[in-house]
């Protein structure tokens, strides 16, 4: 199957794919969750993404760290309670920030996923980090990047690999704040390229994770991270 393919299986609530040349990141899960209503600084759009083909080849927004973002209204679908799954691909810009960075922030109480000491890092927004991934993205290939939380039971992923490290879970809450992209309303500015962002409203098993993360390579991957070699080898029926 084909990225699309595996990914749409899964019946997401948003999906921004983040292939605009012009204009501002819009959904294309079918379910009208929003377009985004607020550009910071200027993003570049159009840029090479992780797959080469998948009906056409993918594109990513590169963000600069100062103050580049985009804004998202809130909306039901993208308000998923303490049940659901956020899932990108992320390339680094630059491979010595340490300072945090928010790739995907819907601020009080609810999902934030970001980048902390080389980490990936999942939180409750505005309140505590709940984990830390258990290895370091040093590079600046593509990554495949997962977070998923059904209550108590949380778990990350990189590259198709369980990256969970020690869990201190706390129960994360909808609510009315916008959400950001490649940065935290206006602070902790995300300096990478990300594309096919995700919200899903359940919680996506290993072998899900690691079907998308595949057919990634069956669909064309411009490259991949050489620290999880194996992952790319493996496939689900």
């Amino acid at each position: 199957m084909s990225y699309s393919s595996e990914v749409l299986a899964d019946a997401m609530n948003a999906w921004y794919r983040l292939r605009e040349s012009t204009g501002s990141p819009a959904d294309s899960s079918g379910n009208g969750a929003p377009t985004s209503n607020a550009t910071f600084g200027v993003p570049t759009l159009g840029v090479a993404g992780p797959i080469t083909s998948d009906g056409a080849a993918t594109k990513g927004i590169s963000y600069d760290g100062v103050d580049d973002g985009h804004q998202f209204p809130d909306a039901a679908l993208l308000d998923v309670g303490d049940v659901f799954s956020l899932e990108l691909w992320m390339k680094r810009n630059e491979t010595t920030v340490t300072a945090e960075q928010r790739l995907l922030d819907k601020r009080l109480n609810a999902y934030l996923l970001g980048l902390l000491n080389h980490k990936i890092f999942f939180a409750k927004g505005d309140v505590a980090v709940i984990v830390e991934s258990t290895n370091t993205i040093q590079d600046t290939n593509w990554h495949h990047i997962v977070a998923t939380k059904n209550g108590a039971t949380v778990k990350q992923y990189c590259d198709g690999i369980d990256v969970t490290g020690t869990v201190t879970n706390l129960t994360l809450a909808d609510n009315t704040y916008n959400l950001f992209l490649g940065n935290g309303s206006s602070v902790f500015w995300a300096n990478v390229v990300l594309s096919e962002v995700a919200i899903y409203p359940t919680a996506l098993s290993a072998n899900r994770v690691l079907a998308h993360y595949n057919a990634a390579f069956s669909s064309g991957l411009f490259f991949a991270s050489s620290k999880f070699p194996k992952a790319k080898l493996r496939r689900v029926s």
